[in-house]
């Protein structure tokens, strides 16, 4: 159960655990997790991936609206049939080991995790369409968990990247 009274009304990268102190808690109490963000990088699942187990075991999914395209290789990642059977088959039994795994370790499996959450419908994925030269930039999200009536609505300026999460000086309301 999500402790609400834990969770602060601003969020400050430069002095909040932004991953410890809301996305982890929040998404693992979740049973649905939906934003939409000018810019997605695949690598970022890897710094909530702990957060996604909760949802996923909770029945939840994901679902994002992006500004940006996916990178080639996340495209690929999506639309190779190869890379897919062969990982699918062994997803179901490395997960539990995937999530305990350091960052570094993790990357390794990025893309194939990626795929294995768009494939299998815990990552739904729609792209913002826009005039030539104007750019889809909001960031919102919504954390829900029907079961325990609680939502989370947050805005501010982090995308769903590995730089917003881990870099950048960013900032957002709940």
């Amino acid at each position: 159960m999500l402790d609400k009274d834990k969770i602060k009304g601003n969020y400050s990268t430069d002095k909040d655990n932004v991953l410890g102190d809301f996305y982890l808690p929040a998404l693992n109490n979740a049973t649905s997790y939906d934003r939409a963000v000018g810019y997605f990088s695949s690598k970022a699942l890897l710094y909530i991936i702990q957060g996604l187990d909760g949802l996923m075991k909770n029945g939840g999914t994901m679902r994002l609206i992006v500004g940006s395209p996916l990178t080639e290789k996340e495209y690929a990642s999506i639309n190779t049939l190869e890379t897919q059977e062969k990982f699918f088959s062994q997803i179901p039994e490395i997960w539990n080991e995937l999530i305990l795994k350091d960052i570094d370790e993790l990357n390794t499996y990025r893309l194939e995790v990626f795929s294995w959450l768009v494939k299998t419908n815990k990552l739904k994925i729609k792209f913002a369409l826009r005039k030539p030269g104007a750019i889809f930039h909001k960031k919102i999200g919504i954390i829900k968990n029907e079961d325990e009536d609680f939502t989370l609505v947050f805005n501010g300026s982090l995308n769903e990247t590995e730089t917003a999460l881990k870099a950048n000086s960013e900032n957002f309301n709940v």
